[in-house]
């Protein structure tokens, strides 16, 4: 068979040696993770190829249409608007803070594989404007919030990768401004 679309199940989910899955990609993100781990992702630190890179971010994506994050995804840009420290913690008593804990839980992996080497910076920034459009929801009181739910570590991954991307700061104004006005109509 010469070279072209992977069949089903004959494809390694992350390039050779790495785990196979029943449709060629990983089902979860837990396999996801694992997947990454056992692959040259496993060697953090620098970044093998453009190539490399470019793959893992496209199994990011990958993941990205899995639909319960499709649909935390979604309710995040449109939904989630805290003013205030005090409106977080109110959404946390509420059953749609799963989505706040999966979106943010998402990004902040993603930040980190560029924190560690694994995902080039730029390759990354290119294509991760969406993490700008859920971080600006939170940018402006992140060291209060990190205390007062005395989670030191939240998206702090996240905050590193936005410090060093060029425009960022004026991008989220743009779009925590937008985004206001999706969620008030």
């Amino acid at each position: 068979m010469g070279r072209g679309v992977a069949q089903s199940g004959s494809a390694p989910a992350l390039g050779a040696g790495g785990p196979r899955f029943e449709s060629g990609r990983p089902d979860s993100i837990k396999m996801l993770m694992f997947a990454l781990l056992r692959s040259d992702m496993g060697n953090l630190g620098t970044i093998n190829t453009r190539s490399e890179s470019a793959r893992s971010l496209m199994q990011l994506y990958d993941l990205r249409r899995e639909q319960k994050l499709r649909d935390a995804r979604a309710w995040v840009v449109r939904s989630f608007n805290p003013g205030s420290v005090e409106d977080f913690v109110s959404i946390m008593q509420d059953e749609d803070y799963t989505y706040v804990r999966m979106v943010f839980g998402y990004w902040d992996m993603a930040a980190s594989f560029v924190v560690f080497g694994a995902i080039e910076r730029e390759m990354f920034t290119a294509v991760s404007g969406e993490m700008l459009a859920t971080y600006c929801k939170v940018e402006f009181m992140i060291d209060e919030l990190r205390e007062k739910i005395n989670q030191p570590s939240l998206l702090v991954n996240v905050q590193k990768v936005v410090e060093e991307w060029p425009g960022a700061q004026d991008r989220m104004a743009h779009l925590r401004e937008y985004l206001r006005g999706i969620y008030l109509s």
